[in-house]
């Protein structure tokens, strides 16, 4: 009887630890939730003082209410300046002496570095016109992306190797051609945190768990191939419009032609890509509220909106100095498509501030049932916030004071529309 006793705790001290780990360990069949992945979106952060437009040189003795009448004129609609909610800030520049639009550069900047402090933010997109107003110039760029670039945005990471700052290129940034365009590729290429594999590429951030693929597309090169035709509109916006035109010089045109090909495997690579989520960016949005890029968006709209339809959970932009989140009913544009909405963020308020547009906005959406205006925010600097957990990203807006302080302003959740 002893000796059968002492078998069994013998036996019980051998079993002990292994159910203890086996108690303490998952279960092999369960599959185990992913760590949520949160990451930055921002656009057209490239404006300082040091680098003033040519208008800006030329309003430099404009006193303030001169900035205000010349700019924003109360009589036209399409400025969005009849009953205006808020006017965009302005300052004197320490370079022409004149009033110009205030920077939201280092405000931004500052306020995303706090918000990703100490491990909240994976990685950055960068959504175009990362430098005003004419881009590099394939000289003498050294300065412009230390003081632009460098300084406000290497830090964003806290100086983990895994963060990157994947980034387009926008429209100011081709002004000075393929020369000042190749420039600034090649530093984002060669100087961590930023990252552009081309113009347009696609790639899986570091730390997003292979769950989500970024394809990026150079929406400035993109519009260079086709026409962006003025909308018959017989109102108050056509004066507005005008200004939508894309003039592209041939240079630009050219190397639009060499990049064509990658455009038309844009939705081969969407089909192919095994991420549970695929975001496409570009400089460019599809919708807008300020209303004077809307030829530019219905151009766009007619190159790659049915693609994003059937293959993308979202696109996201710059362009527009607001922050804008819309959502569209595919089931018309692309039968076939997901029945969940194709949403599209527009996040291009980090360095400058544009108005938004109530009677344009109210007109946009009420002319396509399909789409629906979630929120529009202008004369406001900032940068949306996303989070991506399982099934479903959510995305918050935040907005930047004068005095640096931010605040939540919007938040929505889109669900995974892709299988």
């Amino acid at each position: 009887m002893k000796h059968s006793i002492k078998i069994l705790s013998r036996t019980v001290l051998l079993l002990c630890p292994a159910l203890i780990i086996a108690a303490c360990s998952p279960t092999p069949n369960k599959p185990q939730a992913a760590d949520p992945v949160s990451f930055l979106v921002f656009g057209d952060s490239g404006y300082h003082f040091d680098w003033p437009s040519k208008n800006d040189r030329k309003s430099a003795d404009q006193d303030k209410q001169a900035w205000y009448e010349n700019h924003l004129d109360p009589d036209r609609p399409a400025a969005g300046m009849r009953e205006p909610e808020r006017l965009p800030a302005i300052e004197k520049s320490p370079v022409t002496g004149g009033y110009v639009l205030s920077t939201g550069l280092y405000r931004v900047s500052d306020a995303m570095y706090e918000k990703c402090a100490p491990d909240s933010c994976r990685f950055a997109l960068m959504l175009g016109d990362n430098i005003y107003p004419d881009g590099a110039d394939g000289k003498d760029d050294v300065q412009r992306f230390e003081e632009i670039l460098t300084k406000p945005l290497s830090r964003l990471g806290h100086g983990r190797d895994s963060f990157e700052i994947y980034s387009v290129l926008g429209n100011h940034d081709w002004k000075n051609g393929p020369d000042g365009a190749r420039a600034q590729l090649d530093f984002m290429q060669s100087t961590p945190p930023f990252f552009m594999d081309g113009y347009s590429y696609q790639a899986v951030p570091a730390g997003s768990n292979d769950e989500l693929e970024i394809f990026a597309i150079d929406t400035e090169l993109l519009l260079a191939t086709t026409s962006v035709n003025k909308p018959a509109h017989k109102d108050d916006l056509d004066e507005e419009l005008e200004d939508a035109l894309l003039e592209s010089t041939e240079p630009v045109k050219q190397q639009a032609v060499a990049e064509k090909a990658v455009f038309a495997q844009l939705e081969q690579a969407l089909q192919e890509s095994d991420a549970k989520w695929k975001i496409v960016i570009g400089h460019h949005p599809l919708w807008s509220t300020a209303g004077g890029k809307v030829a530019q968006s219905i151009a766009l709209r007619e190159l790659i909106l049915p693609i994003l339809c059937r293959h993308a959970d979202a696109y996201m932009s710059g362009h527009e100095h607001t922050l804008e989140i819309h959502q569209y009913d595919c089931s018309e544009t692309a039968p076939g498509s997901p029945a969940e909405p194709l949403t599209q963020v527009v996040s291009g308020a980090a360095g400058k501030q544009r108005m938004v547009n109530r009677p344009f906005m109210q007109r946009q959406d009420n002319e396509d049932p399909a789409l629906q205006t979630l929120f529009a925010l202008g004369s406001t600097w900032g940068y949306a916030y996303a989070t991506l957990a399982g099934e479903e990203l959510e995305i918050d807006l935040f907005s930047i004071g004068l005095d640096g302080n931010e605040k939540k302003t919007f938040s929505h959740s889109i669900k995974n529309r892709i299988e």
